[in-house]
């Protein structure tokens, strides 16, 4: 009797080491894994993206926290009229990402320096709120937060996308998704954390 061969699916990849020992994928792409010291250099390359995106994500959270403390000069709910000022600019800035970069926004550690330089509209929304005497506008207020908004959305899609452009593999790339990401939520929790904090020390 003829030995019968076992037939190999489609999925399965006819070579599936290239010549230099990287794995084969199904899509044809070679996935590789890193190194301690190349997990270290992309971590290292990252950083000012890592700096951008925690200052923006943390500044967006723990500002729009506090909208229940500003008051309307006309007698409208701006505590509604900020929150979605807040949600439609962090929209709005995001297709800006596809638009040629400024000068001044070309490279991750300016980007994070950025970051840190629009905090100053967090700082004047807190002037406004606290800080008795400091001129009441409903429209200053509300023009504030909507810039700072469109900045946010903006700094955070270009800051995952500087993470992610000067890395070929796709080890690499994976890696550093998974610091941003983890930059992220950091952000975010101590983001809550604190506003919870001091709002109740505020009550």
């Amino acid at each position: 009797d003829d030995e019968i061969l076992p037939q190999q699916s489609d999925n399965e990849s006819e070579d599936p080491e290239c010549p230099d020992g990287n794995l084969k994928i199904n899509d044809g792409s070679y996935e590789t894994t890193l190194s301690t010291t190349e997990m270290d250099g992309v971590a290292a390359a990252i950083w000012p993206c890592r700096v951008a995106l925690f200052w923006t994500m943390f500044g967006s959270i723990f500002t729009a926290a506090f909208f229940a403390y500003a008051n309307s000069t006309c007698g409208i709910d701006i505590e509604q009229v900020l929150y979605f000022t807040r949600l439609f600019g962090d929209l709005l800035g995001r297709p800006f990402t596809s638009l040629p970069r400024p000068k001044c926004l070309q490279t991750p550690r300016q980007l994070a320096i950025f970051s840190v330089l629009r905090l100053v509209l967090s700082f004047v929304f807190f002037l406004y709120i606290f800080v008795p005497g400091f001129p009441q506008s409903d429209i200053f207020v509300v023009a504030d937060i909507a810039l700072f908004s469109v900045s946010s959305g903006y700094v955070g899609i270009v800051s995952y996308e500087m993470a992610a452009r000067d890395f070929k593999s796709a080890a690499a790339k994976s890696y550093a998704a998974s610091l941003m990401n983890t930059t992220f939520q950091f952000s975010m929790f101590l983001a809550v954390l604190l506003s919870i904090v001091i709002s109740e020390i505020l009550s």
